[in-house]
C-alpha cells in the first residue's frame, strides 16, 4: 500500500456492508489447472469482482483490495460486537434490577 501522496479520489466505505457482502462470498478450495502447487483457498475472482467492484478485470484478486475488504470487515466485526455487548449490558443491568426488586423484603 502506497502513500497518501500517491493516491487521489478518496471515498468512504461502510464497514458494515462490507462485512455483510464479505459474508455472503463465497469461500471454497480449489487448484489451478496445470499446477502442481497444491490447493488453495479462497473466492473466485468473479465473484469477489461482482460483491465488491473494485479495479481490475475480474479475472484476478488484488492483494490489497482483499487487504482492504479483510480490513473493513473486521471495523465491521468490532462494530457489531460493540453493538451486541452494549445490548447485553443493558439487558443484563434490566435484569439485575428486577432480581433486586424481587429479593427485596416484601412490606
Amino acid at each position: 500500500m502506497l502513500s497518501v501522496s500517491c493516491k487521489t479520489d478518496f471515498g468512504v466505505v461502510d464497514p458494515m456492508v462490507i462485512l455483510d457482502r464479505l459474508v455472503a462470498l463465497p469461500i471454497g478450495t480449489w487448484t489451478y489447472r496445470d499446477s502442481t502447487e497444491g490447493t488453495h483457498l479462497g473466492p473466485i475472482a468473479e465473484d469477489f469482482k461482482a460483491a465488491f467492484n473494485l479495479a481490475g478485470d475480474g479475472k484476478s484478486i488484488a492483494t490489497v483490495d482483499a487487504d482492504g475488504v479483510a480490513l473493513a470487515a473486521i471495523q465491521g466485526l468490532n462494530r457489531k460486537l460493540d453493538e451486541e455487548n452494549a445490548a447485553l449490558r443493558a439487558e443484563l443491568a434490566a435484569l439485575r434490577a428486577m432480581v433486586e426488586t424481587l429479593a427485596a423484603p416484601r412490606r
